[in-house]
This record gives structure tokens, C-alpha cells and sequence, in this order.
């Protein structure tokens, strides 16, 4: 039997744990505090770093129901594993002013910054981050990410090739890694990544869209395939319900590549209609050439 004692201090416990869990809701973006496992009954469907986002589609006790970020993927993470977002900014904060040496709290208000769009303050934690040894794949793919956004190019490549060098299959820095050979001129090492990276995940309508652009694009003859390209970009079309501007926009350079002006307008236009603003100035100006009768050519910042 337990004694009177110890069921007092069982049920404060159960008071302060039941306290803890009323903070988290269905539908409560969480964000992840620490490295942690993801699991279903049948054992571990993955895993998330500090700084990811996750949303609450269920509660069970301690247990939140949570989604994989950019992955299929579904099961229970301890909710002492995350912060409420909207709390977030503060505890990292705190963390790191405790603690100057919390790498995974680094990592964490990194991703918070690169969200909103504080890019080089995201760089700034990023380094610090890596610097305490937080150094996975995804660690490279994003510092990498934010060096290529404060125009560090060889700095971002050296995080892409060392974030492949540990997972060769990482298929979104196989995509950055492909725009960075693209934009240094060096096609066939573009074309190989981009290929690999429709290869390995033919259904994400990015690969499709980006192969396509590649084929359509390319300055040197030897790469483009204007056939295959309006193949692959209508592919992408259709996957996302011509809603994307930026895929229809690798169409309109498809069908220009081709030599029909006609569809190229056409789709340009629509492509106009649906680009985001950081896309728009590039939609314009290849519609402009579509309208002009010339084929768009990409030009690399570096021969």
C-alpha cells in the first residue's frame, strides 16, 4: 500500500504535470527545444533538431501528435521536447544568455530568425551553432542556405558538399548545390545534381520544375532538351494544380526553347499573374524575350 505521504506528492506531481499540459492545444505550432525522436507504437519514424517547427494535431497525457518537417512522416514527440512558438523567442533567449556555450539553443533561435527573415542574424546563430558542435546534414543545409542568401557562394558550397559528403541523398542540398554549380557555369555538374536529386524524389514537383528550368535554360547548347523539359515542367504543373508561378514560369522557357512563342507568352503571362514578388522581375523579363520571339538563356554569375 502507499503511504498517505507519498500520495500527496503523487497527486501535486499529477496537478503540475496536468498544469504543464493544459499550455499545449490541437493546432499549437510547437517548436523543438532539443534533438529528439519521433515514434509511432511500431518504434522511431524519425527524428528533429532544435529549430523545427511542428504543429499539434493531437494530445495524448504527455505525448503531443506531431507531423515530420517536409516529410510524410506522423508520431508522438514528449512535450518536454518543445516550446509554444509564441513563447519560443524568449526561452531561447534565455537559454543562450545562461548558457553561452547551448549550442542546440543557437541552433534553434537560428531557425527562428531565418523564418523571419533576419538573415544575417540566422547566419550569425548558425555559425555559433555549428562552432558547438552542431554539425548534422541538415545543420549544413541550412547555415548553407543562409551564407548563399548573404551572397557568401563558396562558403555555401562548402556547406552543401559537406552536408552531401555525410547523407549523398540530402535531395534539397542537391538542388541548392545544383543552382550554385548552375551559377558558377559549371553545367554538367548542375545537371548531374539536378537529375539525381528528380531521380531520387520524382513526385516533389520542385525537382521536376527546376530540372525543366535547367533543360530549358541552359547557355550551353549541348544541355538544353526542350522536349523533355516541357515534359517534366508540365509534370510539375499539374502537380501542384497550376497554382505554382515559378513552375509555369519553367514552362513558358520550355515551350520558348522549342521555338512555340505562342504557348511561351501564354504561360509567361500566367506565370507573371502567380509570382511571388522576390519573382516577379525575373517572370517580366523572360515574358519580354517570350514576346520578342527570343528563347530565355540563363547567365551565370561566374564563367
Amino acid at each position: 500500500m502507499i503511504a498517505a505521504g507519498h500520495l500527496g506528492l503523487l497527486a501535486t506531481a499529477s496537478f503540475l504535470a496536468a498544469g504543464n499540459l493544459l499550455a499545449f492545444e490541437k493546432g499549437d505550432m510547437v517548436i523543438v527545444k532539443e534533438a529528439a525522436d519521433v515514434r509511432t507504437p511500431n518504434g522511431k519514424v524519425g527524428s528533429v533538431l532544435p529549430g523545427d517547427y511542428l504543429t499539434i494535431d493531437d494530445i495524448n497525457d504527455k505525448w503531443l501528435w506531431v507531423k515530420l518537417p517536409d516529410k510524410d512522416k506522423t508520431g508522438w514527440i514528449d512535450s518536454a521536447k518543445v516550446v509554444l512558438h509564441a513563447e519560443a523567442k524568449d526561452y531561447f533567449n534565455d537559454r543562450i544568455q545562461k548558457n553561452p556555450r547551448d549550442g542546440a539553443a543557437y541552433l534553434a533561435r537560428a531557425s527562428m530568425l531565418q523564418a523571419s527573415f533576419e538573415w544575417d542574424k540566422a547566419l550569425g546563430d548558425y555559425e555559433q551553432a555549428v562552432q558547438l558542435g552542431q554539425k548534422s546534414p541538415q545543420v549544413y543545409c541550412d547555415r548553407g542556405i543562409m551564407r548563399l542568401f548573404n551572397e557568401k557562394i563558396d562558403e555555401a558550397l562548402a556547406d552543401f558538399n559537406e552536408a552531401l559528403r555525410q547523407d549523398p541523398n540530402y535531395v534539397e542540398v542537391l538542388g541548392y548545390r545544383g543552382a550554385l554549380w548552375e551559377e558558377k557555369g559549371h553545367y554538367e555538374k548542375a545537371l548531374a545534381d539536378f537529375r539525381k536529386a528528380y531521380q531520387l524524389e520524382p513526385n516533389d514537383s520542385a525537382n521536376s520544375s527546376e530540372l525543366a528550368m535547367f533543360l530549358a535554360s541552359c547557355p550551353d547548347a549541348k544541355y538544353r532538351d526542350g522536349r523533355q523539359a516541357i515534359a517534366l515542367a508540365t509534370k510539375a504543373c499539374e502537380q501542384t494544380k497550376w497554382e505554382i508561378g515559378g513552375h509555369i514560369l519553367s514552362l513558358a522557357a520550355a515551350h520558348a526553347e522549342t521555338g512555340d512563342f505562342k504557348k511561351a507568352v501564354g504561360y509567361g503571362e500566367k506565370a507573371l499573374e502567380l509570382a511571388l514578388d522576390p519573382e516577379k522581375a525575373d517572370a517580366k523579363e523572360q515574358l519580354a524575350l517570350y514576346k520578342a520571339g527570343k528563347p530565355y538563356r540563363f547567365k551565370p554569375a561566374e564563367n
